[in-house]
Protein backbone atom coordinates (compact mmCIF):
# COMPACT_ATOMS: atom_id res chain seq x y z
CA UNK A 1 0.00 0.00 0.00
CA UNK A 2 2.57 2.24 0.80
CA UNK A 3 4.60 0.96 -2.58
CA UNK A 4 1.21 1.98 -4.33
CA UNK A 5 0.36 5.06 -2.57
CA UNK A 6 3.96 6.43 -3.62
CA UNK A 7 4.07 5.56 -7.09
CA UNK A 8 0.03 6.69 -7.64
CA UNK A 9 1.27 10.69 -6.47
CA UNK A 10 4.36 10.32 -8.76
CA UNK A 11 1.96 9.62 -11.77
CA UNK A 12 -0.44 12.39 -10.44
CA UNK A 13 2.57 14.57 -10.99
CA UNK A 14 3.55 13.54 -13.84
CA UNK A 15 6.28 11.74 -13.34
CA UNK A 16 6.92 8.87 -16.22
CA UNK A 17 6.18 5.44 -16.12
CA UNK A 18 10.01 4.04 -15.38
CA UNK A 19 10.48 6.59 -12.68
CA UNK A 20 7.00 5.21 -10.74
CA UNK A 21 8.20 1.99 -10.76
CA UNK A 22 11.59 2.71 -10.12
CA UNK A 23 10.37 5.10 -7.09
CA UNK A 24 7.84 2.25 -5.91
CA UNK A 25 10.56 -0.86 -5.72
CA UNK A 26 12.96 1.94 -4.27
CA UNK A 27 9.76 2.67 -1.29
CA UNK A 28 10.01 -1.31 -0.72
CA UNK A 29 13.96 -1.71 -1.15
CA UNK A 30 14.00 1.09 1.83
CA UNK A 31 11.06 -0.48 3.80
CA UNK A 32 12.96 -3.76 3.68
CA UNK A 33 16.45 -2.48 4.55
CA UNK A 34 14.58 -1.20 7.96
CA UNK A 35 12.63 -4.47 8.49
CA UNK A 36 16.34 -6.38 8.05
CA UNK A 37 18.11 -4.22 10.36
CA UNK A 38 15.16 -4.54 12.91
CA UNK A 39 15.48 -8.48 12.74
CA UNK A 40 19.51 -8.39 12.12
CA UNK A 41 20.50 -5.96 14.64
CA UNK A 42 17.81 -5.94 17.54
CA UNK A 43 17.70 -9.91 17.41
CA UNK A 44 13.79 -10.02 16.66
CA UNK A 45 12.01 -12.51 15.33
CA UNK A 46 11.42 -12.04 11.83
CA UNK A 47 7.48 -12.52 11.33
CA UNK A 48 7.26 -10.78 14.93
CA UNK A 49 9.17 -7.96 13.88
CA UNK A 50 7.42 -7.46 10.10
CA UNK A 51 3.92 -7.85 11.89
CA UNK A 52 4.93 -4.96 13.92
CA UNK A 53 6.41 -2.80 11.42
CA UNK A 54 3.33 -3.60 9.47
CA UNK A 55 0.80 -1.52 11.69
CA UNK A 56 3.29 1.40 11.86
CA UNK A 57 3.22 1.47 8.05
CA UNK A 58 -0.32 1.33 8.22
CA UNK A 59 -0.45 4.14 10.28
CA UNK A 60 1.74 6.00 8.11
CA UNK A 61 -0.42 5.42 5.07
CA UNK A 62 -3.15 6.39 6.43
CA UNK A 63 -1.43 9.95 7.96
CA UNK A 64 0.21 10.21 3.98
CA UNK A 65 -3.25 9.78 2.48
CA UNK A 66 -5.73 11.35 5.32
CA UNK A 67 -7.40 8.08 4.77
CA UNK A 68 -8.49 8.73 1.17
CA UNK A 69 -7.83 6.41 -2.22
CA UNK A 70 -5.72 7.47 -4.35
CA UNK A 71 -6.87 7.98 -8.10
CA UNK A 72 -6.96 9.28 -11.28
CA UNK A 73 -3.84 7.97 -12.90
CA UNK A 74 -3.14 8.73 -16.49
CA UNK A 75 -3.78 6.07 -19.02
CA UNK A 76 -0.19 5.04 -19.79
CA UNK A 77 0.08 3.83 -16.24
CA UNK A 78 -3.09 1.99 -16.67
CA UNK A 79 -2.45 0.03 -19.42
CA UNK A 80 0.47 -1.28 -17.67
CA UNK A 81 -1.85 -3.59 -15.48
CA UNK A 82 -4.92 -3.35 -17.55
CA UNK A 83 -3.99 -4.04 -21.38
CA UNK A 84 -3.06 -7.90 -22.84
CA UNK A 85 -0.46 -9.16 -25.13
CA UNK A 86 -1.66 -11.97 -27.09
CA UNK A 87 -4.60 -12.44 -24.82
CA UNK A 88 -2.89 -12.80 -21.45
CA UNK A 89 -2.01 -9.62 -19.00
CA UNK A 90 0.80 -8.13 -18.71
CA UNK A 91 0.81 -8.36 -14.89
CA UNK A 92 1.28 -12.54 -16.18
CA UNK A 93 4.53 -11.88 -18.09
CA UNK A 94 5.55 -9.79 -15.08
CA UNK A 95 5.05 -12.75 -12.88
CA UNK A 96 6.64 -15.40 -15.03
CA UNK A 97 9.80 -13.44 -15.09
CA UNK A 98 10.33 -12.79 -11.64
CA UNK A 99 9.83 -16.44 -10.75
CA UNK A 100 12.19 -17.45 -13.17
CA UNK A 101 14.73 -15.08 -11.94
CA UNK A 102 13.80 -16.23 -8.43
CA UNK A 103 14.11 -19.97 -9.13
CA UNK A 104 17.42 -19.61 -11.17
CA UNK A 105 18.85 -17.41 -8.42
CA UNK A 106 17.73 -19.87 -5.86
CA UNK A 107 18.72 -22.71 -7.82
CA UNK A 108 21.81 -21.65 -9.71
CA UNK A 109 23.75 -19.02 -7.77
CA UNK A 110 26.29 -19.06 -4.95
CA UNK A 111 23.94 -15.94 -3.33
CA UNK A 112 21.04 -18.84 -3.07
CA UNK A 113 22.94 -21.56 -1.41
CA UNK A 114 24.16 -18.78 0.79
CA UNK A 115 19.94 -17.85 1.51
CA UNK A 116 19.18 -21.38 2.26
CA UNK A 117 22.67 -22.06 4.26
CA UNK A 118 22.17 -19.20 6.62
CA UNK A 119 17.84 -20.18 6.61
CA UNK A 120 18.76 -23.56 7.96
CA UNK A 121 21.50 -22.71 10.67
CA UNK A 122 22.80 -19.51 10.55
CA UNK A 123 25.71 -20.47 13.08
CA UNK A 124 27.19 -22.72 10.93
CA UNK A 125 26.27 -20.53 7.81
CA UNK A 126 28.70 -17.98 9.82
CA UNK A 127 31.32 -20.87 10.21
CA UNK A 128 31.33 -21.30 6.37
CA UNK A 129 32.29 -17.80 5.95
CA UNK A 130 28.87 -16.59 5.14
CA UNK A 131 27.95 -12.89 6.22
CA UNK A 132 24.96 -13.97 8.19
CA UNK A 133 23.58 -10.39 8.84
CA UNK A 134 24.82 -9.24 5.47
CA UNK A 135 22.70 -12.48 3.56
CA UNK A 136 19.48 -11.52 5.74
CA UNK A 137 19.57 -7.91 5.05
CA UNK A 138 19.47 -8.51 1.01
CA UNK A 139 16.53 -11.00 1.79
CA UNK A 140 14.53 -8.28 3.24
CA UNK A 141 15.48 -5.86 0.48
CA UNK A 142 15.04 -8.26 -2.26
CA UNK A 143 11.55 -8.92 -1.00
CA UNK A 144 10.78 -5.41 -0.61
CA UNK A 145 12.00 -4.85 -4.30
CA UNK A 146 9.50 -7.12 -5.49
CA UNK A 147 6.86 -5.59 -3.11
CA UNK A 148 6.96 -2.36 -5.04
CA UNK A 149 6.79 -3.93 -8.34
CA UNK A 150 3.69 -6.06 -7.19
CA UNK A 151 2.31 -2.41 -5.90
CA UNK A 152 2.79 -1.24 -9.66
CA UNK A 153 1.14 -3.78 -11.17
CA UNK A 154 -1.65 -4.16 -8.63
CA UNK A 155 -2.53 -0.09 -8.45
CA UNK A 156 -2.50 0.26 -12.47
CA UNK A 157 -4.65 -2.84 -12.84
CA UNK A 158 -6.92 -1.45 -9.97
CA UNK A 159 -6.52 2.14 -10.85
CA UNK A 160 -6.98 2.98 -7.55
CA UNK A 161 -4.59 2.67 -4.03
CA UNK A 162 -7.74 2.34 -1.21
CA UNK A 163 -6.97 3.98 2.50
CA UNK A 164 -7.71 0.01 2.95
CA UNK A 165 -5.27 -1.92 0.28
CA UNK A 166 -3.80 -4.87 1.85
CA UNK A 167 -5.65 -5.69 5.43
CA UNK A 168 -5.50 -8.77 6.35
CA UNK A 169 -2.87 -9.94 3.14
CA UNK A 170 -0.47 -11.12 4.97
CA UNK A 171 -1.66 -14.04 7.06
CA UNK A 172 -3.01 -15.49 2.94
CA UNK A 173 0.30 -14.82 1.62
CA UNK A 174 1.94 -16.63 4.45
CA UNK A 175 -0.50 -19.26 3.81
CA UNK A 176 0.39 -19.61 0.26
CA UNK A 177 3.68 -19.64 1.30
CA UNK A 178 3.71 -22.95 3.94
CA UNK A 179 1.56 -24.59 1.35
CA UNK A 180 3.93 -24.37 -1.41
CA UNK A 181 6.64 -26.11 1.05
CA UNK A 182 8.25 -23.23 2.70
CA UNK A 183 9.35 -23.37 6.21
CA UNK A 184 8.75 -20.33 8.57
CA UNK A 185 11.68 -21.63 10.36
CA UNK A 186 13.65 -20.95 6.92
CA UNK A 187 16.24 -23.08 5.04
CA UNK A 188 12.99 -24.98 3.27
CA UNK A 189 11.17 -23.70 0.10
CA UNK A 190 11.54 -23.75 -3.57
CA UNK A 191 9.85 -20.63 -6.25
CA UNK A 192 8.07 -23.06 -8.59
CA UNK A 193 6.13 -24.94 -5.33
CA UNK A 194 5.60 -21.31 -3.62
CA UNK A 195 3.92 -20.20 -6.80
CA UNK A 196 1.66 -23.14 -6.88
CA UNK A 197 0.93 -22.91 -3.40
CA UNK A 198 -0.12 -19.05 -3.98
CA UNK A 199 -2.25 -20.42 -7.13
CA UNK A 200 -3.87 -22.93 -4.76
CA UNK A 201 -5.00 -20.24 -2.39
CA UNK A 202 -6.26 -17.79 -4.93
Amino acid sequence: AMCGVGCGELTLAGIPLLGCVAASMLVGALMGLLNGFIVTFLRLDAIVATLGMLSIYKGLRIIWTNGEWVTGFSKEFLSLGQESFLGINHSIYVAVVVLLAGWFVMTKTTFGRNCYAVGTNPESAKLSGINVRKMKILAFVICGLLVGLAAVMYTSRFGSVQSNTGNGWEMTIISACVVGGTSTAGGEGEVPAVALGAILIS
